[in-house]
């Protein structure tokens, strides 16, 4: 699966990977702390034992690597989804469950919530944030899950005439309340089992509106 970000790192010697991922390590510890305006290249480069200009050399702007972590974090999705598919084998109740519990595990992680309430504070301010977060999360994501979803119609397995809106719909269905409860109130989220039954639910619900009708 590509995602809206070309891979930046496809041609670096090993010397170059281990610096860019020092900055990156650097940046996401500076953002998670002080968010993004706050954030300053001086503090990025000295947590991470490299220069300013060797910052600007890999990423261009403050923009360009907050937006190399955005695609870092979408890498990881794309990965899960990747092992949750299965290369095709589970039938489309368990390959979904499994994307779910994927996906869920990840959006609510420390860091998850944490780059969510950066980017939430964040876009008034600098949309361009917001603008780059979206395409890159939630609409390739989105996008990740129509995909499935066409290749599961063709197969016979469901039923769909629109296979973006079908996959922006599960994607509610299947978050229900516990994102906004994690951002909100994260003490009433309640523990893994009600995530997983969270997940659950809205899969057989999905599918109940989508299974082929004889």
């Amino acid at each position: 699966m590509t995602t809206p970000f070309p891979d930046a790192t496809a041609t670096l010697p090993a010397r170059s990977l281990d610096k860019r991922r020092s900055i990156l390590d650097a940046a996401s510890r500076a953002f998670l702390a002080h968010g993004y305006g706050a954030t300053s290249m001086d503090q990025v480069a000295q947590d991470a034992g490299v220069s300013k200009r060797t910052i600007y050399h890999h990423f261009g702007s403050k923009e360009g690597l907050f937006s190399a972590l955005i695609a870092m974090r979408c890498e990881r999705i794309d990965a899960e989804l990747d092992r949750a598919e299965n290369g095709g084998r589970l039938d489309v109740e368990a390959a979904l469950m499994e994307m779910g519990h994927r996906f869920m595990g990840l959006i609510l992680s420390e860091e998850g919530q944490s780059m969510d309430r950066i980017l939430t504070a964040e876009a008034v301010r600098f949309p361009q944030l917001g603008e780059i977060f979206f395409e890159a999360g939630p609409e390739n994501l989105t996008n990740r899950i129509a995909a499935f979803l066409e290749t599961r119609a063709a197969r016979g397995e469901i039923a769909i005439d629109d296979s973006y809106r079908a996959a922006a719909c599960f994607l509610m269905m299947i978050q229900g309340k516990v994102v906004k409860c994690a951002m909100m109130c994260p003490d009433r989220v309640g523990g893994p089992d009600e995530i997983r039954q969270a997940v659950e639910y809205g899969v057989r619900l999905f599918l109940n509106g989508v299974r082929p009708r004889d």
